[in-house]
């Protein structure tokens, strides 16, 4: 005869066997809908801007601004994108357009402003038919200069141009139009600029705006579309900026820029940061997390520059 206490022990083994299957079952359930959300999220950022969905995000290598800068005697060419670093590759290369000039004028490369900028427009232009056309002529001599454009991972981009100009400068105070007039909002500035972008590509004429101007996608600029193949791309990072450095003075070698002027530009570069730099503010971090925590936005943004992320090699988001 089998005891009560054996037959209670038993009915818990059975007990605890079925509860392991059950949960066992549960698992292998959240984790293929899981799995199946993944999925879904890989497939919807990998049709995205295809087909009938491309209207509803920004052109490949629409005409934009252009702002180029040059060092003629060492063959040097950038093209300014602004948020990439581009007030100072804009001091930097009017400190190599004339190093003495502007050492004698006791100029700091980090404290150039675009208004107040030594150089002003003696070394820069806005069509690069017409510059090459004005500095050199010559279709072969071209081959020998680096023309430089300096990019950023997208949506660290958006997020540093917007805390610098809504949160930080809060441009909008003296100019109530800017941000889109959206002031610290960052649901209302993503849409409105989304909106903007994708009427500026699919044919509506809007006057050009301040916000444009720092947020507009960057491969509209430089006249890319017909001169993409003929760029030195440089990936900066406002995180981690040494590779960033070490490709830039790479090129600068090659251009013969002397060491003592590359040791000139780096020591000037690490004495500090410029006044429009957003990485460790505290506002940075927070924006950064509300965007990050919404599909929506992020969805947003990636339609907006997508083609910055598939055409300078950086990975689309996936949603």
């Amino acid at each position: 005869m089998v005891r009560p206490s054996a037959l209670k022990s038993m009915a818990q083994l059975r007990l605890c066997r079925w509860l392991i299957i059950i949960g066992i079952s549960l698992l292998i359930i959240i984790i293929f809908n899981r799995v199946e959300d993944v999925v879904e999220k890989v497939e919807l950022s990998r049709n995205l801007c295809q087909n009938l969905d491309a209207k509803r995000c920004g052109k490949a290598l629409w005409p934009f601004k252009q702002r180029f800068r040059l060092a003629k005697k060492y063959k040097l060419l950038g093209c300014a994108i602004e948020k990439n670093f581009s007030t100072l590759l804009t001091a930097i290369l009017c400190f190599l357009h004339n190093e003495d000039a502007f050492r004698r004028a006791n100029r700091s490369l980090l404290n150039e402003e675009f208004h107040h900028r030594f150089c002003g427009t003696r070394n820069e232009g806005t069509n690069l038919t017409t510059i090459e056309a004005k500095w050199e002529p010559n279709e072969e001599a071209r081959k020998s200069w680096a023309y430089i454009a300096i990019t950023r991972e997208p949506i660290d981009r958006f997020i540093s141009g917007f805390v610098d100009k809504c949160l930080k400068e809060k441009t909008w105070i003296k100019y109530p139009t800017r941000c889109n007039g959206c002031k610290q909002n960052l649901t209302c500035f993503t849409e409105k600029m989304y909106a903007r972008i994708i009427s500026r590509s699919w044919g509506q004429r809007l006057p050009t705006t301040f916000d444009d101007d720092h947020f507009f996608p960057q491969s509209w600029r430089c006249q890319f579309a017909e001169n993409f193949g003929r760029f030195t791309f440089l990936r900066y990072d406002a995180s981690n900026t040494k590779p960033f450095f070490e490709e830039l003075y790479s090129v600068f070698r090659r251009q013969n820029v002397p060491e003592e002027a590359v040791r000139f530009i780096d020591k000037s570069l690490h004495a500090g940061r410029t006044e429009h730099s957003t990485q460790n503010f505290e506002l940075r971090r927070n924006a950064e997390a509300e965007f990050r925590a919404s599909r929506h936005l992020m969805e947003l943004v990636t339609r907006m520059y997508y083609f910055d992320f598939t055409l300078f090699g950086y990975p689309v988001p996936i949603l």
